[in-house]
């Protein structure tokens, strides 16, 4: 590889660096991939269901973005090095994940009067381990406030990422072959009861890609004009309803997006004075995506159930989402800034 680069600590969340060179190319992504995943939840919170920022012909924007941390994740992880591998993976996920939950509990547990709002404090296993938004799914309950589902699917395939690693260096397109059959079997069979977007299945295949992505990244760099006839299917898959399953148009409108994006800012940020601009800004940015995406739904709900609904005027919609990023954005950095010297030391 000419270029190493950051291990993500989740797909969505700030890094170690294993050199001085920062690859602003794929924080432009993840900023991407968390406003997009922002933007979906402030338009579902507030019932703008039917605006182009929440819904495509094919599917919501939400499925897409993370389609895109997952793809991420495969690709940082894959240009990491494996020392010390499971310490670090719960130092960039665990800390920042408590601190965000303790935050957003204590607040709850002011508004509502009591502590146990959610029943038997024994329910706070599930956050421990950082499963309590996935349980729901399996009709458990839980205290979850933060994170979401994602964040157990992103944990179970760091556990087995070792694994995924030998398999890479060693029979890579077997694997292939058998996790996108696995993939194509919950699409088509229905392994689990709820939406196959939040399955293990689906989490793995992206995950899997990006891998693939960052062994042949310089070759992928060589010919990273393929992004332009790439921009059709995108615009294929937002504008027509397709066939078939809606997962596959999502993931796929997910995948080209991550490569038309990653390739052209690749090539672009070549030039090291455009670089140089945008790099500490875009680096700021990336490093506070974690918490943004741990903080911003349970903030923007939050907000609209304190505030009320709000009218369909694009001003005030305008004001609403500013004030609400602003707050997501004052706390995520807040809870970065806090996670860090809590972590420096132990890293």
């Amino acid at each position: 590889m000419t270029r190493n680069n950051k291990e993500a600590s989740v797909a969505t969340g700030a890094f170690k660096q294993d050199n001085k060179k920062r690859r602003i190319d794929l924080d432009i992504i993840r900023i991407t991939a968390i406003l997009m995943i922002f933007v979906f939840h402030f338009y579902e919170a507030y019932g703008f269901t039917d605006s182009s920022f929440y819904i495509y012909k094919n599917g919501g924007w939400g499925a897409v973005g993370t389609t895109m941390f997952y793809i991420l994740s495969g690709y940082l992880l894959t240009l990491g090095s494996m020392k010390a591998f499971y310490k670090r993976r719960f130092l960039s996920i665990f800390p920042a994940f408590y601190m965000a939950f303790i935050m957003a509990y204590l607040f709850e547990a002011h508004l509502r009067g009591y502590f146990t709002f959610a029943g038997s404090l024994k329910k706070l296993i599930y956050t421990l381990f950082g499963i309590d938004g996935y349980v729901g799914y399996f009709g458990i309950s839980s205290y979850a406030l933060v994170g979401e589902w994602f964040t157990a699917i992103i944990i179970a395939i760091y556990i087995i990422y070792p694994l995924l690693r030998y398999a890479l260096n060693h029979f890579k397109w077997t694997a292939t072959i058998l996790i996108l059959l696995a993939y194509l079997a919950n699409l088509k069979y229905g392994i689990f009861s709820f939406s196959p977007d939040a399955t293990i299945f689906t989490g793995l295949l992206m995950f899997w890609i990006g891998m693939l992505f960052a062994k042949y990244q310089d070759k992928l760099h060589k010919v990273w004009f393929i992004a332009i006839p790439l921009i059709m299917p995108i615009i294929l898959i937002i504008n027509v309803k397709l066939p078939y399953y809606p997962l596959i148009w999502k993931n796929l409108l997910g995948i080209s997006l991550f490569l038309v994006i990653e390739l052209i800012t690749y090539k672009c940020l070549s030039i090291k004075p455009l670089s140089g601009i945008i790099s500490k800004p875009i680096t700021y940015l990336s490093g506070v995506s974690y918490a943004i995406y741990l903080t911003h739904h349970y903030i923007i709900y939050k907000f609209r159930d304190l505030k009320g609904f709000i009218d369909a005027g694009p001003y005030t919609l305008a004001v609403t989402f500013t004030a609400i990023l602003g707050l997501v954005l004052v706390i995520s950095i807040l809870i970065t800034f806090l996670t860090n010297i809590i972590t420096r030391k132990k890293r």
